[in-house]
């Protein structure tokens, strides 16, 4: 399944679209509040968030 940037907007709470917008476009370390909504989502593997899995 792939997630454009309009099913991330649709999917994430505001906030988190525009975190993950800084993060895609500007370089900004994605924080783990963001993270974890992601996660929550679908939108990461709930391991990758954890750093359970590379």
């Amino acid at each position: 399944m792939v997630f454009d940037e309009h099913t991330m907007q649709e999917r994430l709470p505001s906030a988190t679209f525009k975190q993950l917008m800084r993060t895609i476009k500007g370089g900004e370390p994605l924080n783990l509040e963001a993270a974890n909504v992601m996660a929550r989502a679908g939108l990461l593997p709930y391991e990758v968030v954890n750093g359970t899995k590379s």
